[in-house]
């Protein structure tokens, strides 16, 4: 809802964490490095998550695919520790479904549909010129 409803009859959106993000002095481009990892381990720590053997988060928060047994007992698939950042968001800000999105690191995604169209259509020209071909 990056625009007021019509009823509140308000130029700005009307969620608090989207409002004049960029003004922010503590604003960068980089917002946050999402998925980032920081270090490997070679066997379980101690404190670790059971599941996977990462210390940055806990066995009943780990995402990891479930195994029969974990990295706790195995000490095999250790998965690396992930950076975790810091930053004041409040409830919305946190939940929000494209909280961190940069529209521009989508448009190689959109260059590899259109040369996969463009190749389509050439295979389709050529099919049909090769059908014309032993047609006639």
């Amino acid at each position: 809802m990056s625009s007021a409803p019509w009823y509140l009859n308000v130029e700005r959106p009307s969620l608090k964490h989207q409002r004049d993000w960029k003004s922010d002095p503590n604003y960068s481009k980089s917002w946050y490095d999402r998925g980032a990892k920081i270090y490997q381990v070679d066997k379980y720590r101690k404190s670790a998550c059971e599941k996977c053997g990462a210390m940055s988060r806990d066995t009943r928060s780990c995402t990891e695919r479930p195994l029969k047994l974990g990295a706790k007992w195995t000490g095999k698939h250790i998965a690396p520790d992930e950076k975790i950042e810091q930053f004041e968001l409040d409830y919305n800000g946190k939940r929000v479904r494209w909280n961190g999105y940069d529209a521009a690191s989508y448009a190689h995604v959109i260059e590899r549909y259109e040369a996969r169209d463009e190749a389509r259509r050439k295979y389709a020209a050529h099919d049909a010129q090769m059908k014309c071909v032993a047609d006639c």
